[in-house]
């Protein structure tokens, strides 16, 4: 072997045992990311309908899945119909990449997601009523969880480190219709964020622990962008009762 060659062979073995003790040394952990609870519509309601609206959370059927992370399932509560269930909904994601992927990530979805569901209604309609019965309401919407997805991914090259997430949510929203296993109208409404930050330059905290505020605005942004399509979606009349 040439010296060239036994350089070359050193040195990714000291990038791999780097890499190896990177994780190692930051621990095996769960981290839990909290959203901000105030994340709403941010369009301009130049006049909202004068009406009453019921607003419905549909129970989480389905885990989320998240690229990357060997347990695709988030993480949903206890299955009973209605508002607690979309509240209380956790995403779990892991990071696709080599370094720090024996962490996870506990997205507390639901606690941000469903207020700032309501204020896309809010925002609409002069008057929102949160029910878990669609009786006795001329106009409702039911929102539920189509899927959540988190791409996480860690790079590090010396005492450089930086996190690139790529958050991207869809929810459904529906009218029910007099048939209650067939909605009168659907719509899958999407929104993404992405963010990419240094998390160790200038004096921050680097490592799994330092990127969560980052991961949060991710989701916060696909959460945002969620709300302004919805808040569109209201007012273009999308729950107005069918003229008969």
């Amino acid at each position: 072997m040439k010296a060239s060659e036994g350089g070359m062979v050193v040195r990714k073995l000291l990038f791999l045992m780097g890499a190896l003790n990177s994780v190692v040394a930051a621990g095996c952990f769960t981290h839990e990311i909290t959203l901000d609870a105030n994340v709403g519509p941010n369009v301009f309601t130049a006049q909202k309908t004068e009406s009453t609206i019921g607003v419905l959370f549909a129970p989480v059927t389905a885990g989320s899945s998240s690229r990357g992370s060997p347990r695709r399932r988030g993480r949903a509560g206890g299955g009973v119909p209605g508002r607690p269930n979309l509240e209380g909904y956790v995403h779990s994601a892991r990071p696709s990449g080599f370094y720090y992927s024996a962490h996870s990530y506990r997205f507390n979805l639901g606690m941000a997601l469903c207020p700032a569901l309501v204020r896309s209604a809010e925002a609409a309609y002069s008057n929102v009523v949160v029910t878990d019965d669609p009786e006795g309401h001329q106009r409702v919407v039911k929102f539920g969880l189509e899927s959540a997805d988190a791409d996480i991914y860690f790079k590090s090259a010396g005492y450089a480190e930086s996190v690139q997430v790529d958050y991207s949510l869809s929810i459904a929203i529906e009218v029910p219709g007099t048939d209650t296993a067939k909605p009168q109208r659907r719509k899958v409404v999407s929104g993404k964020g992405f963010v990419s930050r240094d998390i160790r330059s200038g004096g921050g905290f680097g490592g799994p622990a330092g990127a969560t505020r980052h991961m949060a605005q991710a989701a916060e942004m696909a959460i945002q962008e969620i709300c302004d399509k919805i808040t569109r979606l209201l007012l273009s009349g999308f729950a107005e009762p069918a003229r008969r």
